[in-house]
């Protein structure tokens, strides 16, 4: 199940990074964010489930310490990351729509901020890990781009988004 924290991870903390718009409509209280936040990366996850699947489709009983088995691992995270790009765009807009809670709407702003640049930063490592970036591969198997940021979604209160068990594909 480690594997699978990628793609929530890209998917949950992403889900997020748009939350700070909503000039139209009144603030929603903390609990009513954290709510329709949580919902739509919920429906993201189920969304993203086929891609990781696709992913790691064969390797479940696979030696993934095989030099073979990583090349193809990192060139199917590559193709993923194509699939899921559209997917994760979709749930910015979603979460863009939702107005923050004025009071937080700073705090807000800040996590987005970061991770939109995780996710940015994640999907340029995943790309380069397959063009054979030794440094990109080792930050896949060992860093978590989303870890600071995940953990203050965490503290704030959401339950879906920012879950994860705080690292990556360890391959």
């Amino acid at each position: 199940m480690e594997k699978r924290t990628v793609l929530t991870a890209t998917a949950i903390t992403a889900g997020l990074l748009s939350a700070g718009c909503g000039d139209e409509e009144e603030p929603l209280t903390k609990a009513e964010f954290i709510e329709q936040a949580d919902a739509i990366c919920a429906a993201t996850n189920e969304e993203i489930e086929p891609v990781y699947d696709a992913i790691w489709a064969g390797y479940e009983d696979v030696d993934q310490e095989y030099p073979a088995v990583h090349e193809d691992i990192f060139r199917r995270w590559s193709d993923g990351m194509d699939d899921l790009a559209p997917i994760v765009a979709a749930q910015l807009d979603d979460i863009d729509d939702l107005p923050p809670p004025a009071d937080d709407q700073d705090f807000v702003d800040e996590v987005l901020a970061a991770q939109r640049a995780d996710l940015e930063a994640f999907v340029e490592i995943v790309h380069a890990a397959a063009d054979g970036d030794e440094s990109a591969r080792q930050a896949m198997e060992t860093a978590d781009p989303f870890v600071e940021s995940d953990r203050q979604l965490q503290a704030y209160g959401l339950e879906v988004c920012g879950r994860q068990d705080l690292s990556l594909i360890h391959i």
